[in-house]
């Protein structure tokens, strides 16, 4: 998993279950205050546009939960029996299908 692809890391966190909506809140108010693009000095917009990105996922109990059940889960695209399940439509997007079938394995 990449760097960009882990929202924990996006915003210096460790990911584990019991972290709170004002942690992360915190965090991504560190985080957008040093690299916001208005600032003096320009900030950082890519990191900001990453933490922003990051916040939106992890800003809810169960937008964590899924990231990481995400994080925990077997190597991407592949499943059990060594066949390549299709992850991505277009941009990195799963396919609904994928998305539903994983919350139900999740749930398991």
């Amino acid at each position: 998993m990449t760097h960009a692809a882990d929202p924990f890391r996006v915003l210096g966190l460790q990911p584990r279950p019991d972290l709170t909506d004002d942690e992360v809140h915190t965090a991504w108010r560190r985080i957008a205050s040093a690299t916001h693009p208005d600032r003096e000095d320009g900030g950082d917009p890519e990191r900001f546009a990453a933490a922003a990105a990051a916040y939106t996922v992890l800003r809810t109990r169960f937008g964590r939960g899924e990231v990481l059940a995400d994080l925990t889960a077997q190597p991407q695209g592949t499943s059990r029996g060594g066949r390549r399940l299709v992850m991505d439509r277009g941009h990195g997007q799963r396919s609904a299908a994928v998305t539903r079938a994983l919350a139900r394995v999740r749930r398991a």
